[in-house]
């Protein structure tokens, strides 16, 4: 029989010694009413108590205490847990972030190039030209057509034309509006 058990049979022993009268204990009234699976149940005056071996008593300890700390660890999961959902979600976040600013870039990198294509276009252009076209000019007072030289210099968008021809001539100050046409617009 071990230690933990001889004492408690001892208590127990000195519980029922006590309500034989053996032991008086100023007039308390103790019978063990059930000993199975090494517990006993001790009636003391009307009150049930359960008595129960050290080792087993020590045995609830250890288990409660490895449930408390298994119960901490749980919530400390948990905890984790939802700091990496929240992290997810910022990451998730980030990443649309930054996909939207990669499609904006793109899309800034594409007209940025339009924009020095046009550029280029433009300084291959000739600032200072000179230009000439032949035509016609009615003459009323005759009824017919005269062949007219048209030509001048143009700097820029600006342009002087002179117009020639047998029996008139004159000038023309007019500018250059290039239209380009888009299929955007």
């Amino acid at each position: 029989m071990s230690r933990p058990l001889r004492w408690w049979l001892g208590h127990v022993a000195s519980v029922c010694l006590v309500s034989v009268g053996v032991l008086p204990v100023h007039g308390q009234h103790c019978a063990v009413m059930d000993s199975s699976a090494g517990n006993y149940l001790v009636n003391i005056n009307g009150q049930t108590y359960l008595a129960v071996p050290l080792a087993t008593a020590k045995e609830a300890l250890k288990a409660r205490e490895e449930l408390s700390a298994a119960l901490s660890r749980a919530q400390a999961a948990d905890s984790l847990l939802a700091c990496y959902e929240r992290m997810n979600a910022a990451y998730e976040r980030h990443f649309r972030l930054q996909s939207a600013l990669l499609e904006q870039s793109q899309l800034l990198y594409s007209g940025y190039r339009q924009l020095a294509q046009d550029y280029r276009r433009i300084k291959g252009e000739a600032f200072v030209r000179f230009e000439a076209g032949v035509g016609a000019v009615r003459d009323h007072d005759r009824d017919e057509l005269l062949p007219v030289l048209l030509v001048g210099p143009s700097a820029g968008r600006l342009s002087v034309w002179a117009f020639l021809n047998a029996r008139t001539s004159g000038f023309i100050f007019g500018g250059n509006l290039p239209l380009r046409w888009s299929p955007l617009f």
